[in-house]
């Protein structure tokens, strides 16, 4: 199954739109409440977000943000980051531990159990005219609002200029991966 997500150019704050096989099916946007900042994804705006992503930056400090999933169950959960040099994420879900591994020239795996379940790619090389936009193939049976979740988070990560280095300079001219991008790998389909 194969997701674009394109950022909508020039909106403050961000907001994304998500088709899948060409229709739009999601929205995403960023919001901000009290001290907090969250990404919430919706299929309509102003209805309750099937999920919504809690970011939390520690101030005045190098560490990476982590990120908290709400509306997957009960409880948050965590999505935190590998040390920098790693350029992963990783989260536990039920009995599921899920990574995100970032690659050289702005591709990331997604992995389950370490058994990889999609591919994000960035597509966009300028993005002041039309924002980000990234192509999302997973598995057909995976829980996209996982793999959306992860995938925000790593736009977030990757393409957020608030620290003194953007992301994106790592992931670009990254010396080491920890995990090589397996150019041969397909989305499973039905």
């Amino acid at each position: 199954m194969t997701i674009t997500i394109q950022q909508i150019a020039n909106s403050a704050p961000k907001e994304y739109r998500i088709e899948i096989d060409g229709q739009t099916r999601y929205y995403a946007y960023v919001r901000f409440r009290k001290r907090h900042t969250f990404i919430d994804l919706v299929t309509v705006r102003g209805v309750q977000p099937i999920v919504s992503l809690e970011i939390k930056k520690e101030a005045r400090s190098f560490k990476l943000p982590a990120y908290y999933i709400l509306g997957l169950g009960e409880k948050a959960i965590a999505c935190k980051p590998g040390p920098r040099r790693e350029n992963r994420y990783q989260l536990v879900y039920e009995k599921d531990t899920y990574d995100i591994i970032g690659h050289r020239n702005s591709f990331a795996s997604i992995f389950k159990n370490e058994q990889q379940i999609g591919l994000l790619a960035n597509q966009t090389i300028v993005t002041f005219l039309q924002g980000y936009k990234y192509s999302l193939d997973v598995d057909f049976d995976c829980d996209l609002r996982i793999a959306l979740s992860l995938a925000l988070i790593w736009d977030n990560f990757s393409f957020n200029s608030e620290g003194i280095f953007p992301q994106l300079i790592f992931n670009i001219g990254q010396l080491w991966e920890i995990r090589k991008r397996d150019v041969h790998w397909r989305a499973r389909s039905e």
